[in-house]
This record gives C-alpha cells, sequence and structure tokens, in this order.
C-alpha cells in the first residue's frame, strides 16, 4: 500500500469519525431541545441521507474515471433528432385521427395526409432500427474486445474498446 492511500484511507476513517461525533452531539441536542418524534425525524433523515451515498458511491465506482462535461450530459439525455421527429408524426396521426373524428377533415384529405404521415413514420422507424443495430454492434464489439484480452492492462483494453467505437484513445 502506498503512502497515499494509507493517507487517503486516514483522511477517511477521520471523516467517518467526525461524522459518527457529529451524529451523536445532534442527536442528543435534538432530544434535549425537542421531543423525541423529532429525534426519530433526524434519524430517519440521516438514515436516507447514508443510503443515497452508499448508492451513489456504488453507481459512481461501475463507470470509469473520466469526468462528463454538462454538454455530453444533456446529449445523453436529449433524444435523437430522429426520435424526436418520429414523436412529431405519431402525435400528428392522432391529432389527425381525431379531428377527422370529429368531422373537421374530409375523408379524401384524411386518407391523403395519413398516407404520407404514415410512411414517413415507415421511415423514420426503419433508419432508428438501423442505427440501433449498428449501435447494437458496436457495443458487441467492444465487449469482445474487453473480453477476449484480459492480458491486457486494463487502459490498454479501454484503448481497443475506444478505438472500436471510432473514438481517439486517451
Amino acid at each position: 500500500m502506498t503512502l497515499m492511500e494509507q493517507v487517503d484511507r486516514f483522511t477517511s476513517r477521520r471523516k467517518l469519525e467526525l461524522l459518527a461525533i457529529s451524529f451523536v452531539s445532534l442527536s442528543v441536542a435534538i432530544v434535549a431541545l425537542f421531543s423525541l418524534a423529532s429525534w426519530l425525524l433526524f434519524v430517519g433523515f440521516c438514515l436516507l441521507l447514508s443510503a443515497l451515498g452508499f448508492l451513489w458511491a456504488s453507481v459512481s465506482s461501475l463507470g470509469d474515471d473520466e469526468k462528463m462535461t454538462l454538454d455530453e450530459a444533456l446529449d445523453l439525455a436529449a433524444p435523437a433528432r430522429d426520435e424526436e421527429r418520429k414523436l412529431a408524426v405519431l402525435r400528428g396521426l392522432k391529432d389527425l385521427e381525431y379531428e377527422h373524428g370529429l368531422g373537421k377533415i374530409s375523408d379524401d384529405d384524411y386518407r391523403a395526409i395519413s398516407q404520407r404521415y404514415r410512411l414517413e413514420a415507415k421511415r423514420l422507424l426503419e433508419s432508428l432500427d438501423s442505427s440501433e443495430a449498428s449501435l447494437r454492434q458496436l457495443v458487441s464489439d467492444a465487449i469482445a474486445i474487453r473480453v477476449e484480452k484480459p492480458e491486457l492492462p486494463e487502459a490498454e483494453r479501454k484503448n481497443a474498446a475506444l478505438e472500436s467505437f471510432g473514438k481517439d484513445a486517451p
């Protein structure tokens, strides 16, 4: 164990000790100043926070050590342009059917517009399926690289997996 690991271990132990001391002292103060119900509420809140902390620690250990920028996180959360277009077309088709049911749109107009929307939706669904298939293939290739070459150090396996995605290794 290196010196830095020992220092990190010591400081994390000190943090836990300080946290335990502050919890006990706050508990005593809450019981003395308020009631047992307030103390139970405080203990429940502390248990909730610690459960969230453990959950965050376990989830964050699953990923790699690279930090994600805000733009990257927003790009991951945002739907793709084709996905947004598909939703808009399907929503338009639903609105068209509703208006046709109300009698606002004639049968001929309904058939023509409906046919156009359905063809667009079909094209978008096929496009999304083909892009997802290629992404699935890329992911399975990256997994195969990481599994097939266990003799390589972790960093080299990550670089090989990134290269299979067409990204430059860090």
